[in-house]
C-alpha cells in the first residue's frame, strides 16, 4: 500500500530544503574555442612635402576674404513662412495678374 500523498509531498520538500541550491556547469574547453585575431590592414603613411605656408600666400590668403564672407541665406522655420517666401515677392506679383492681392496697401498700389 502506498503513503498518503501530503506524506510524499512533505517528504520532497524536506528534501530540496536540506540540499544546498547550486548550479554547476561542465568545464569549458579552453581549446576547442580559437581565438582568431584580427589583424588591420597596414596603412601607407603619407607625408606632406610642403610642410609651412609661404608668407606671400598667407598674406594674400588673408586679404581675400571674399570666399568665406557671403550672405547665409537660410529657409523661414515654417512651411507656410517658406510658401510666403517663394511667392510673395514683387516678381510674382506681376508674373500672376490674376492673383487677389490681401494686401491693402498693394491694392491701392496697384
Amino acid at each position: 500500500m502506498e503513503p498518503p500523498l501530503s506524506n510524499h509531498f512533505s517528504s520532497l520538500a524536506d528534501q530540496a530544503n536540506n540540499q544546498p541550491e547550486t548550479f554547476t556547469l561542465k568545464p569549458i574547453d579552453v581549446i576547442s574555442i580559437g581565438h582568431e585575431r584580427k589583424y588591420r590592414k597596414k596603412r601607407k603613411l603619407v607625408v606632406d612635402e610642403q610642410k609651412a605656408i609661404a608668407s606671400e600666400t598667407m598674406k594674400m590668403q588673408l586679404s581675400d576674404t571674399s570666399d568665406i564672407i557671403t550672405t547665409l541665406d537660410l529657409a523661414p522655420p515654417t512651411k507656410k513662412l517658406m510658401h510666403w517666401k517663394e511667392t510673395g515677392g514683387v516678381e510674382k506679383l506681376t508674373i500672376f495678374p490674376g492673383r487677389t492681392i490681401l494686401s491693402k496697401k498693394l491694392f491701392k498700389v496697384h
